[in-house]
């Protein structure tokens, strides 16, 4: 962590503390590689004004431990990631370690499923309409929008299948990659690829992604 970053995480956790309440834990998680976003999820113990804070290079999703509790039992990875993969900041450890053991003892049923499949509905949606803009008006934050939303849409709908079909217990991103169909895993790895460069929005590879969903029965 360089020093710049590390202020930036100081400044989020104070300024989040000043207006939310007490901050129960902060966990860090993705890429820790020099140049990428800082993420972190933030659980305190009231509700949010809002729920994301962006600073620089920090990008830190905040919530309270009651709306932790229900993305857990819907097994949402935007807090199952980070508390699957990541590391503890600051805090209260022992809070950390209760929203740790709630994950594991959630399993797989079709509320989970449905909320998933939603949420990969919304992100694609989300990933048209970022095409749809970017023709009239490309800029970069628009680009890094459109590949989000497309990458969303994936995993969310990756997880909804593999929990329907395979019926077990919490998975990680990586974990799920792993487990992706050849054809699909491809995809993945293109739209990670392009993300990360923060090229042009490609049409082709929201088409594609649409065509596989329709097409998923035959895998």
């Amino acid at each position: 962590m360089n020093l710049n970053e590390g202020h930036l995480i100081r400044l989020g956790s104070d300024l989040c503390s000043g207006v939310y309440g007490e901050l129960l834990f902060l966990i860090h998680f993705g890429s820790s590689s020099e140049g990428s976003d800082a993420d972190y999820l933030a659980v305190f113990d009231s509700r949010p004004l809002s729920p994301c804070v962006l600073l620089g290079n920090l990008d830190l999703w905040a919530t309270d431990k009651e709306e932790l509790k229900r993305y857990i039992s819907l097994l949402d990875p935007v807090v199952t990631e980070p508390l699957l993969t990541g590391q503890f900041v600051e805090g209260k450890r022992d809070s950390y370690e209760e929203a740790r053991q709630w994950v594991y003892e959630v399993m797989p049923n079709t509320e989970v499923v449905s909320h998933l499949l939603r949420r990969s509905f919304v992100a694609f949606m989300r990933a048209s309409e970022y095409c749809r803009v970017v023709e009239q008006d490309n800029n970069r934050l628009q680009r890094r929008e459109f590949w989000s939303s497309l990458s969303y849409s994936m995993s969310y709908w990756c997880f909804a299948r593999h929990y329907l079909t395979a019926g077990q217990g919490v998975l990680s991103l990586q974990e799920l990659v792993c487990m992706m169909h050849e054809e699909i895993r491809e995809l993945w790895d293109i739209v990670q690829g392009m993300k990360k460069e923060g090229v042009a929005v490609d049409a082709n590879a929201l088409h594609r992604w649409a065509r596989t969903m329709i097409s998923s029965h035959e895998m």
